[in-house]
């Protein structure tokens, strides 16, 4: 994150978070664009339930407060471990 180290010098943080599906109204319209099954893939092979808009509230309030005062230029993946497994060949992709 090229921002984040400019942002930095002016006492702002740049982070980010990818987070995998969850369960809002756009969920329908997400599974529209790329598909149940790459959706189903994602949450299954996650935590293995549809992430809720409070698991990504918390992390997005860790990153506003104090507790981390010293991360900046980080994209948090908060998807139950998803790509995490997928980085270590833990998973395939289904067909």
């Amino acid at each position: 994150m090229l921002i984040s180290r400019q942002a930095m010098k002016a006492g702002i943080r740049v982070n980010s978070v990818c987070p995998s599906p969850v369960d809002t109204p756009l969920l329908s319209q997400f599974r529209e664009t790329v598909s149940d099954l790459i959706i189903d893939w994602a949450i299954n092979d996650g935590a293995g339930r549809v992430a809720q808009p409070e698991d990504m509230a918390k992390v997005l309030l860790f990153l506003g407060s104090d507790l981390s005062a010293y991360m900046s230029g980080m994209n948090l993946l908060v998807d139950g471990g998803f790509n995490a497994a997928m980085s270590m060949g833990q998973l395939t992709m289904p067909s």
